[in-house]
């Protein structure tokens, strides 16, 4: 928010530059508190041990990081989405909680997986379709997820994949998305149907495979 009180316009090309100087001073973090440290973007702030430290991820994103980032509203001002309650971010989680942990992500060698890196300019529309023969691309809706007990967002799927990058603009922790569908009138997450953001790309998982 600027002083005036009017949101910052924010291009794509600069929230590309943003996330890649965000994510090199995280990464640079981890020289100094370790691994965990840095992938959560914690840095010195917290001295107490955090929820992946005594073997949980994700619970010491902080709060800016959220439906309520800049970059989120201003995409939520131009997009048709859906605003989620925190127990939809929460199975989200609860899910990915169930699956193979490294020390600070998950262990993608023992999850069937299919890799959909980033090209020169990506994500553009040519780079969604990539997604087509994807477990996300069944469902309509994707919800984004921020953190466990946190609102999330739910925009039309094309439209989410094509600015995945925003949505997740210097977000630190588990970076997880997943597919959403309608049933009787009311938007269901299918959390088996997920995906992970990383500024190299997009890991999608395959259910069953």
């Amino acid at each position: 928010m600027s002083g005036d009180g009017k949101d910052l316009n924010f291009d794509k090309a600069a929230v590309a530059r943003f996330t890649k100087g965000v994510g090199a001073t995280i990464d640079g973090l981890g020289d100094l508190g370790g691994a965990t440290g840095s992938v959560m973007g914690k840095g010195f702030s917290e001295l107490s041990m955090t929820g992946m430290e005594a073997g949980h991820h994700g619970l010491s994103v902080e709060e800016q990081w959220s439906i309520e980032h800049p970059f989120v509203r201003q995409w939520r001002a131009v997009h048709r989405h859906e605003l989620a309650g925190p127990d939809a971010a929460q199975e989200l989680f609860d899910y990915l909680d169930n699956l193979p942990w490294g020390a600070s992500r998950l262990s993608w060698s023992s999850i069937p997986n299919r890799f959909i890196p980033f090209g020169d300019g990506d994500p553009q529309p040519g780079w969604v379709e990539k997604f087509s023969s994807t477990p996300l691309k069944r469902h309509p809706w994707i919800m984004v997820a921020y953190a466990p007990g946190r609102e999330a967002l739910i925009g039309e799927s094309d439209e989410v994949l094509a600015d995945i990058d925003v949505l997740y603009a210097g977000s630190p922790g588990a970076r997880c998305f997943c597919g959403a569908d309608i049933s009787q009138g009311s938007l269901v997450p299918v959390v088996a149907d997920f995906g992970e953001f990383s500024d190299e790309g997009v890991r999608v998982h395959l259910p069953g495979g």
